[in-house]
This record gives structure tokens, sequence and C-alpha cells, in this order.
């Protein structure tokens, strides 16, 4: 089984050998924190390595042809050997399809005192293309799963369908495991069961309550990458402003799943303080359509749960006046529809179910929205 695991490996990422040793990659790559000028790359080693990205334009030039760009792991100034690794690549163009390569050096040995002793460099995957964002593209094409809860063949079968060239990004809304107990759990069924997708396809990641469960919850925001290190984030394509909140726990802070541990009401409050500035940002309000991404939805229902109530009576009045067109949300494992004034919002709210996934395209006609089951079935169908 080993052997076996070992030749399907080496097929997938066709990994040089050097002097009989092999540098795996366990999980990954796939895209994060994609923007007009960057993105990340994640990907992770079964041991510490040296982590590289080489980026290059997509026109047909081999990799080999001519020195390319390299970008690294570095803290103050130095590179780091680790097994998860997350580089940033920037100074790029808007809307522009870019080809990278991620590279990798194995960690030998230590010296107590400097020195360091790393195994020769070696191209861990294929090529793989991304493109990156622009504001000032005619429309916006993505796509929002949520509540997998580690179901693989779910997940792969919503995500399928997808044409990569026309889609330009995927949304996570949350709950994608049954907790962060172990981050590899979370890496393996959030990301690595995609790969052949998110590879290509940048992934937009939505804090559930279910990820803010677990002994590992704190390792993985540097897995997932956003613009502002946190769980609440805006970022624009096309015509499109784009602002992801984080609903947090259901649960009240006292309750006894936490163990004392939960802290969710000092940090809704201090994400309330930086919602009510993003709203203001002229980058936001001079988008032609605002659209809003939240795990927990913010209903008023008679049986709602404390997290939804914190949010309705909170974040709705900031979110009332900003002038959004939509509210994507999760959380509940059932489609709802709810219209303008049905809970006090201005806007209409979809909740996704977790069998189902969103397609949705904005351009100068409108806002179209399509909910597609796991079996290619249209749940819904209409538009803004």
């Amino acid at each position: 089984m080993k052997r076996f695991a070992i030749v399907l490996a080496l097929l997938l990422c066709g990994i040089a050998a050097n002097a009989g040793v092999y540098l795996e990659v366990k999980y990954g790559p796939w895209v994060t924190n994609v923007s007009e000028t960057g993105f990340d790359v994640v990907w992770v080693t079964p041991d510490v390595s040296l982590a590289a990205v080489a980026v290059f334009p997509d026109d047909g030039t081999s990799y080999y042809a001519q020195v390319r760009p390299r970008f690294y792991e570095t803290v103050v100034g130095r590179r780091v050997a680790r097994n998860y690794h997350r580089i940033h690549v920037d100074g790029l163009q808007p809307g522009t399809d870019y080809r990278y390569r991620i590279f990798g050096k194995e960690q030998l040995s230590i010296d107590p005192s400097y020195a360091l002793n790393y195994g020769g460099e070696r191209d861990l995957c294929k090529e793989f293309k991304v493109r990156t964002l622009d504001k000032k593209a005619e429309s916006c094409e993505f796509s929002i799963v949520n509540d997998i809860h580690a179901n693989a063949e779910r997940y792969r079968k919503l995500l399928a369908p997808l044409d990569r060239k026309e889609t330009d990004f995927v949304v996570l809304n949350g709950d994608m495991v049954n907790s962060s107990h172990k981050i590899d759990t979370v890496i393996k069924y959030t990301y690595d069961v995609v790969k052949q997708y998110i590879a290509e396809l940048p992934v937009f990641y939505v804090n559930g309550n279910h990820e803010t469960r677990g002994s590992e919850f704190h390792l993985l925001p540097n897995i997932v990458g956003t613009p502002t290190g946190t769980y609440y984030y805006t970022f624009r394509q096309g015509p499109v402003a784009f602002l992801v909140l984080d609903g947090a726990e259901d649960k009240p802070d006292d309750s006894v799943e936490y163990s004392g541990t939960a802290d969710f009401d000092r940090y809704r409050a201090e994400e309330l303080e930086w919602l009510k500035q993003a709203v203001k940002d002229p980058e936001f309000n001079s988008a032609p359509y605002r659209i809003v991404f939240v795990h927990i939805p913010p209903l008023a229902r008679q049986d709602a749960w404390y997290g939804e109530k914190q949010l309705h009576d909170k974040f709705l009045p900031v979110l009332n006046e900003a002038g959004i067109d939509i509210m994507f949300c999760a959380h509940m494992h059932a489609f709802h529809y709810y219209e303008k004034g049905d809970f006090d919002n201005a806007f209409p709210i979809l909740v996704n179910s977790n069998t189902d996934r969103v397609d949705v395209k904005a351009d100068a006609k409108g806002i179209s929205v399509r909910v597609v089951g796991e079996n290619g079935e249209i749940i819904k169908s209409t538009k803004l």
C-alpha cells in the first residue's frame, strides 16, 4: 500500500528524484487570496522543506526558456522551512492569466549554531494556471458551496461542472468540515479532495461555526489566506464589491461546549466596528453591485439561535444602509429565499442548502442567480 501511494504521488505531481530521495506534496496546491495584483499558493509537504513559487505569463513559452520570478516564505527577511506552505505572489497585472509552479528543498539537518543543510531543489508539481481579478471587467461569475461537512463525494460532484475558464472564483460558505480538531483533516476535506479544480480556480473562504470548534482551530487562518488576515474582509471583481463576514459561533459564549474558552461576543463587536467603516469605503460604494457572504443568516426567527439574533440585531442595521443587493448564507442545511422585509432585511437573503451549488453572474444586465442540485436539477433561478 505504501509503495502504491508513492507511485501515485509521483504520477500526480511529476516529482523528480534526487539521490534516491523524494520530496512529496501531501496536500495541494490550491489558490486563495487572489486580487488584481497577486494571489496566495498553499500546499503541505510531509517533511519540513524550503518552499518557492515561480510565476510566469501564460504566453506559451516554456518555463525553462528564461529565468522566472521566484517568491518565498520569509520572516523578517529570511526564508523559513515548514510543512505548511503559503506563499504570496505579487506585482501582477489585473485580469491576466498566469502560470505557476511550486518547488521545495528538503531540510536534511540543522546545526546547533548557524548551518542548515538542504537537499537539491525539486519541481514538485506540473504547471497550473490562474487568472487575477479585475475591477474593470464587464462581468463577474462565481459559485458557492457550503455545509459539506467532509462529504468528499458530494463536494466533488458539485464542483465538477464548473467551467474554470468562465468562473472567476469559488466561495466556500462555511462548515466544510465538522470541526477543526485536526488541521490536516480540515485541509484534506476543504481543499485537497477538490484540488483538481482549485489548483487553478481561486477560493474565497467564509468561516463557519463548525470551523471554530476543535483544538487546532487557530491554525486555520494561515491556511485559508485572506486580504486582512481575519475572517472578515472585502474584495472586488468586475462590477461587484464583495463583503465577507464571520458569524462565528451560533451559541452563547458560556455554552459548555467551549469549556470557558469562547469570546465570540467581543470578536463580533470588533468585527462590527470594522464593518461600519468597510461599507463607507469608496471602493465598496463605487461598485454597481454589492454582495455579502456570511455563514449564519441574520434572521429573527422565533426559534433563532443566539448567533442569528446577534447578526440580526447588530449587523443587519448597518448592512441595510449599505445598498446591499443580495446576501448569501448557509448553516440551515435547507434552501430558503427570503424577500426584502421578511426579517427587517432591506435586501434578499438566499440560504443555500448543504446539497446544492449557487451559480451567480453579474453584468450590465443585472445579477443572475441559479441554484443547482448535486444531480444538476435547477432548484431556483432568479434575476435581480
